[in-house]
């Protein structure tokens, strides 16, 4: 199985022993990239691990740092034919939670799936008011396609819901023009 590595993460396939750890982050209340809707179904989470098969088109990964599992990630909807897949879940223990650690885990995504899924296309949901993640989408490249108004209900209200996507041509272009600036705890830093 093949590895992904970041600057600070390595993600590989999850193996059915990991899953008692992702379970565990994921029950804590880890910090999110997104979810979609109220509390994220573990079950959902077990049934893409167990689903493994050639033609499955989703995959959870497990987000490895000194030896112990950190976080999990999922590309879903991976479609061989459009050439594109969705970053749904993404999730880092509490304890562990910062956006630095979130943004290792997506840009090495988005790496893979540009160059080895040799996807066109990489598209994602984050809440509007989580406004650190939502820059984390913008300062890799994503595009804002639009915004899902009171689309999701949790905590006791509708919530928004922006949708974002970044084209392999958009990335290509942008790693070729300089590196991303780094991502701090208190989200993207900006280039002077």
């Amino acid at each position: 199985r093949g590895m992904i590595t970041g600057k600070t993460v390595v993600l590989r396939e999850t193996q059915a022993q990991e899953f008692a750890a992702i379970r565990k982050i994921a029950a804590q209340g880890a910090d999110w990239l997104f979810w979609d809707g109220g509390e994220i179904s573990l079950d959902r989470l077990e049934s893409v691990l167990l689903d493994t098969s050639p033609g499955t088109l989703s995959r959870l990964y497990s987000a490895w740092r000194g030896g112990e599992i950190v976080g999990f990630a999922t590309l879903n909807e991976i479609n061989p034919v459009h050439r594109s897949a969705e970053l749904r879940y993404v999730g880092v223990r509490a304890d562990d939670g910062s956006v630095w650690l979130i943004a290792d885990i997506v840009q090495s995504l988005i790496r893979f799936g540009f160059q080895r899924l040799n996807l066109n296309r990489l598209h994602g949901c984050v809440y509007a008011a989580h406004r650190a993640l939502n820059a984390l989408y913008e300062h890799e490249g994503f595009m804002l396609e639009g915004t899902k108004r009171e689309s999701i209900w949790r905590n006791g209200r509708f919530e928004d819901v922006c949708e974002w996507a970044l084209l392999r041509s958009d990335w290509l272009a942008r790693n070729a023009l300089n590196e991303p600036a780094p991502v701090t705890e208190n989200g993207p830093a900006t280039r002077s």
